[in-house]
């Protein structure tokens, strides 16, 4: 097995019989390439495409932000712990009850890269900011900024399609500043590796990272300074060389890049309106969920003025509903359907089963 050991942290699998052989030696551009791995966390099929992508690494990486950095490094020897159990074993099947089951969109992502990695002999280092680290600060405002705008569009009270669009506007700009922060720190982490291993370790030493589908950067970035890199992206059927990204990732990836440069409203006025239908559509009927990609093709044909027009019919809809109804948000969501329905006529079938894909 080989240790790559992170300047930040030292918690290496305490089981390892080699761990305390091996000096530390600074590692070299030339002794070690990176594999990026960039996938939405979620879903059976993407954890299933990460693995395969997995195989011919010999080290991973994943990210883990939030996390207090003690915790983190816990987490971490417990990755590697299962690395070396033997899957289906007690320990095995113990260690694995530290993960939480439902830390991702759908429960599943992280239960099947945890299976899949157990007994691997692959060291796993976890890379981010913690929640006790300086950088962590511009993150917590934009999940503030963000659960604020949710909160706004999820309000029975009528709300202008100004008051939405500042506070959508709010969130993508603190958000795009978290997302370079985090981007900035994985490459530091990444360019601070020192190796462990024998003499018959391969070089170079072959790192599998596993980042989020936004965080091309980390990869531009490295490969800009020299180090070999290469990526795939694991999303749906197969590892793609390309993503395409849905309308608010755009936005906030457009934001990382050209900070000084004003968002496109007519986007916006979008991005709103898809994330407005989205509630609706899981908030008026039970165990459902979005067709998220039908729903942002769908809001492509609408214009401005059309959108501005819907947006007010959707504010005397709620002013209509809310007072008598007060409490009642499923309510006033099914009298939004038929408002949205009206503009785009295959709303309702916009509404999927929930599943674990």
């Amino acid at each position: 097995m080989i240790f790559l050991d992170m300047a930040e942290s030292s918690e290496l699998p305490t089981s390892s019989p080699d761990a305390h052989l091996i000096p530390t030696i600074e590692t070299a551009k030339d002794d070690v390439s990176f594999k990026f791995i960039f996938t939405r966390h979620s879903g059976e099929k993407n954890a299933k495409l990460v693995l395969d992508a997995l195989q011919d690494c010999d080290v991973i990486v994943l990210e883990q932000v939030g996390m207090r950095k003690k915790h983190k490094g816990e987490i971490q020897k417990i990755w590697n712990l299962l690395s070396l159990e033997t899957p289906g074993s007690e320990d095995a099947k113990f260690l694995r009850n530290f993960f939480p089951q439902r830390n991702d969109e759908d429960g599943t992502f992280i239960t099947k890269l945890v299976e899949g990695l157990t007994g691997s002999k692959k060291a796993v280092f976890l890379v981010d900011i913690t929640e006790d680290s300086q950088q962590f600060a511009i993150y917590k405002q934009a999940n503030e900024a963000g659960e604020k705008y949710s909160v706004l569009l999820s309000d029975k009270l009528p709300f202008s399609l100004s008051q939405a669009l500042d506070g959508l506007s709010e969130y993508l700009e603190l958000e795009a500043k978290a997302v370079g922060v985090r981007e900035e720190f994985i490459a530091s982490q990444l360019r601070t590796l020192h190796k462990f291993g024998s003499e018959e370790a391969p070089s170079p030493i072959k790192i599998g990272v596993v980042l989020g589908a936004a965080h091309t950067f980390v990869q531009h970035q490295l490969k800009r300074e020299g180090y070999e890199t290469q990526r795939v992206f694991a999303e749906g059927d197969a590892l793609n060389s390309g993503y395409l990204y849905d309308l608010k990732a755009s936005l906030i990836r457009t934001k990382r890049f050209f900070p000084d440069k004003p968002l496109d409203e007519g986007l916006l006025k979008r991005a709103v309106l898809i994330d407005l239908g989205s509630y609706v559509i899981t908030t008026a009927t039970t165990g459902v969920e979005t067709n998220e990609e039908a729903l942002e093709e769908a809001v492509k044909n609408l214009d401005s003025p059309t959108i501005e027009e819907l947006w007010k019919v959707v504010k005397k809809t709620k002013s209509d509903t809310w007072r008598p109804l007060k409490d009642n948000p499923v309510t006033i969501s099914k009298a939004l359907m038929g408002v949205f329905q009206t503009y785009i006529p295959n709303f309702p079938d916009l509404a999927v089963k929930k599943v674990n894909n």
